[in-house]
């Protein structure tokens, strides 16, 4: 099995942080047309910046290449091509160009993907700002190991650096991560209780032992509906409702509680919608 740096110990925290949308209102759409173009429309609602932010994105495949484009309210434009197995077996290379109109920003980024069958490594180069970010990922039986790194090219000096291990079942996967220039360090654990009960913990130490430590778990109720719990030792507790009213349409709730406050304000909700036409 091939894996990203950034997939050791992604199914833990996929569970505990997607879903909730705590302090936030969201509408997305996506739509596709006869040609295979993929129209995606988002408006998001953060209540602490209390402005509504809109993107439409537009993506469309033909071969090996994929190109993506986006125009935000913030007024950036995004293009992006994606170029896969063109030039070598297992390569992906990615152009990534971004201006905007209104404060004349520009961005511009170069991204490769090689990959062989135990063996993944990333790149990931701004050429505005002169920094790269790379990574190399080696898997081995059912253990996997991986190292990233950045580096400002313009100041000469490596800006971040982190390394992880993981171990993956079937019905279960570990994994231990030194992050921020090995300042940080995590352990996560996700298990897959049965088909309808999955299981995950986080814990993080940076000043003291386990500094922070949160648990969760997803139930599937049915086919169509899902609900979320988790709660982290500060006692903040995560609740989270997703359910397909519709074939098209999804909808999620999501309600944070400070169980150290619960007759005090505080308590942030989240509220999704997901609209996709077959």
């Amino acid at each position: 099995m091939v894996y990203e740096y950034g997939d050791i110990g992604k199914a833990a925290r996929d569970l505990l942080s997607k879903d909730f949308n705590f302090g936030k209102t969201k509408v997305e759409a996506k739509t596709t047309t006869s040609n295979g173009v993929v129209f995606t429309t988002t408006l998001d609602r953060d209540t602490k910046k209390g402005n509504i932010e809109g993107e439409v994105k537009a993506k469309y495949t033909s071969g090996k290449i994929t190109l993506n484009e986006s125009f935000h309210t913030n007024n950036n434009l995004n293009v992006k091509a994606e170029l896969s197995d063109q030039l070598v077996e297992g390569l992906k290379v990615d152009v990534d160009a971004t201006f905007n109109p209104h404060d004349q920003t520009r961005g511009l980024k170069l991204a490769t993907a090689f990959s062989q069958s135990h063996f993944k490594t990333t790149t990931n180069f701004d050429a505005i700002k002169l920094s790269v970010k790379a990574d190399a990922n080696f898997s081995f039986d059912k253990f996997v190991a991986g190292g990233q790194a950045s580096y400002d090219i313009g100041a000469g000096k490596l800006e971040d650096s982190s390394a992880a291990i993981g171990y993956d079942e079937k019905d279960f996967n570990i994994s231990f991560h030194a992050q921020k220039t090995f300042s940080e360090f995590a352990l996560t654990y996700y298990q897959k209780v049965n088909s309808d009960l999955t299981y995950a913990l986080q814990g993080k130490w940076a000043e003291k032992p386990f500094s922070t430590v949160e648990i969760g778990a997803s139930f599937k109720v049915d086919n169509d509906t899902t609900f979320k719990t988790k709660v982290d030792n500060s006692l903040k507790v995560g609740l989270g409702y997703s359910t397909k009213v519709r074939p098209d349409l999804k909808v999620t709730v999501g309600l944070e509680l400070d169980a150290t406050k619960l007759n005090e304000g505080g308590h942030r909700f989240g509220l999704a919608f997901n609209f996709e036409p077959k």
